[in-house]
């Protein structure tokens, strides 16, 4: 006996275990709810189980011991509950139908079948008036498409600030002339004082040859455009611009390689050697 109790106490607390272990191995939500409720439903399952063993072991055991009882034995509330009958009552609910050894009994339905069926019953009716009659709760398809319509409101929101994302090591250039306009205007208002009006040079170098002090890629610039170059006088922009504001202007600045301004001033730094032309040169050095 204390060996069933110990044992319906440990499988009544597997739901609660399972959670925490469930927890500290981050299972999916809604895998967690549907195990979770399986192993309820199979504590109850077995603890109804057990209670009615227990309950027939102790009639047998009666039995046994000669204590036929009396016909109109009183019922404990567990037995009411499942609408079980002592075995000392057997002999009052045989309905003379025997076969093969075994005899039928008028047995009643158990309340909790009942219980379950008509409240089934009453859990459809609910279900037609929610879903199909009142339209109170949506159905499945049009479900999915709200749910499709709120993740594309997050995709754009996302879209607008993804641009915070952006560094010196992601930044890709932009070519859309549209795009370009903004550039070139943060250029005017930011830029324009040290590098001229249309990037010729005037304190800071000109931006529009091919000689760059601190490279003249687009992650290059755009590093440079973000952290500045103090010991020149050039200041960081990563406090005033966002990084797709700084991605606009650096892009910008590329675009216009070659424009050949009026009165530039001298090269300086570096000429920028392109990829191809870095293949070329690597080719001749190999023959």
């Amino acid at each position: 006996m204390k060996k069933i109790i110990l044992s319906i106490i440990a499988l009544s607390a597997s739901p609660v275990l399972f959670a925490q272990s469930a927890a500290e191995a981050n299972i999916g939500e809604g895998y967690y709810d549907i195990i979770l409720w399986i192993l309820i439903a199979i504590a109850v399952i077995v603890l109804i189980i057990t209670f009615s063993l227990l309950n027939s072991i102790n009639e047998l055991k009666n039995k046994i011991a000669g204590d036929s009882g009396s016909e109109h034995a009183k019922l404990s509330l567990w037995e009411k509950l499942l609408s079980l009958k002592p075995l000392t009552m057997e002999k009052d609910m045989d309905m003379g139908h025997e076969y093969d050894g075994i005899r039928e009994l008028n047995n009643s339905v158990p309340i909790w079948f009942n219980v379950l069926f008509y409240g089934l019953i009453v859990t459809g009716i609910v279900y037609l008036f929610t879903y199909h009659v009142f339209n109170i709760m949506p159905l499945q398809a049009q479900e999915y498409k709200n749910e499709m319509a709120a993740a594309q409101i997050q995709k754009e929101a996302y879209l607008k600030t993804s641009g915070n994302a952006i560094d010196e090591n992601t930044v890709k250039q932009i070519t859309d002339v549209a795009k370009l306009e903004g550039g070139k205007k943060i250029f005017v208002e930011r830029c324009q004082v040290c590098h001229g009006e249309h990037a010729e040079g005037k304190v800071g170098p000109n931006l529009t040859d091919e000689f760059w002090i601190h490279g003249g890629t687009i992650n290059a610039i755009f590093k440079t455009i973000k952290e500045g170059v103090p010991a020149k006088g050039m200041v960081s922009w990563k406090n005033v611009l966002k990084p797709d504001e700084m991605q606009l202007m650096a892009s910008y600045v590329l675009s216009l390689q070659g424009t050949k301004p009026a009165n530039p001033k001298d090269p300086q730094g570096e000429k920028l050697v392109s990829d191809t032309t870095k293949i070329q040169i690597d080719s001749l050095a190999k023959k």
